[in-house]
């Protein structure tokens, strides 16, 4: 009598299959894998009870066709998680990722650019449950408000780093609060994000010293005077994003350039200058090239 011809389930789970061949199988796959047989069911909902890591960004075609029900089931099983990307998953709803975010307890960082369904009351587990939040990604989340920024203030000390980028911020207050307690920022962007002035960095340079990136893109109130004291206090300062700042001239570009790393050089009166820059990967020139 013929044995029967090992499958999948029979090797070892923990040290082989979640180890070494599930990480390579899209959202996708598993779902398939889960609706052939009660085996292979349980492994695929054992895996997920596991996991550490989540990123949807680029399945989400595939979980919006596929509907809510998918993420739910991930939200059912997924509680052990550290690391989730939603990038740009527009069909997300409040009511899923509170229920999401509650049971995964021990998350630290979270992205959720570019997610426009939202409001504020999505990350009401996230902020008072979440012990420590590392890192949080809002970029192009107009939900956000001042509100959410106090909350964060008052639970989440022990953020590293903080994507504020396009948001709709409205209370310079409650920025410069959360500025003062946030001593452990290392990364910062609040790209087009009006509320920043040179008081935004001056509480910046002294309660953020271990600060190494920041993005300040598209700014209309920062000036040189920011920028300096800005330098001379983060001395682990070493990437900044200036692009589109006007009160920011070429020639302070050039001369800070020497100190720190810059993004392309602002677009002024010497846009020729750009020309002979070579192309970069990310368009970004370190500091020796910008000149």
């Amino acid at each position: 009598m013929e044995s029967k011809p090992p499958e999948l389930v029979d090797l070892l789970w923990d040290d082989v299959i979640f180890q070494y061949i599930f990480p390579l199988l899209t959202m996708k796959d598993l779902y398939q894998l889960r609706a052939t047989s009660k085996s292979y069911k349980e492994l695929v909902e054992e895996y997920l009870r596991q996991l550490k890591s989540l990123h949807l960004h680029s399945e989400q075609l595939y979980l919006h066709k596929f509907g809510l029900d998918a993420f739910q089931v991930l939200s059912s099983y997924c509680s052990n998680l550290r690391k989730v990307n939603f990038t740009a998953c527009s069909w997300l709803t409040d009511e899923v990722l509170i229920s999401f975010f509650t049971q995964n307890k021990h998350i630290t960082d979270v992205n959720l650019s570019l997610c426009i369904n939202l409001t504020p009351k999505c990350l009401q587990p996230l902020i008072v449950h979440a012990k420590p939040l590392q890192v949080l990604k809002l970029n192009n989340c107009t939900w956000f408000t001042s509100g959410c920024l106090e909350a964060l203030t008052l639970h989440q000390p022990y953020l590293e780093s903080i994507d504020l980028s396009n948001t709709s911020i409205g209370d310079q207050n409650a920025m410069n609060m959360f500025l003062k307690k946030s001593k452990l920022l290392r990364k910062i962007h609040v790209e087009n994000v009006q509320i920043i002035t040179d008081t935004s960095l001056f509480y910046i340079g002294q309660h953020c010293p271990l600060l190494t990136n920041i993005n300040i893109r598209q700014n209309f109130h920062v000036t040189e005077k920011g920028i300096r004291f800005l330098l001379s206090s983060c001395k682990k300062l070493d990437m900044v994003y200036l692009r589109l700042c006007p009160s920011l001239s070429y020639n302070f570009i050039r001369e800070i350039s020497k100190q720190v790393r810059v993004d392309k050089c602002n677009v002024t009166n010497e846009f020729f200058t750009i020309v002979k820059f070579p192309t970069r990967q990310y368009n970004l020139l370190p500091a020796d090239d910008i000149l």
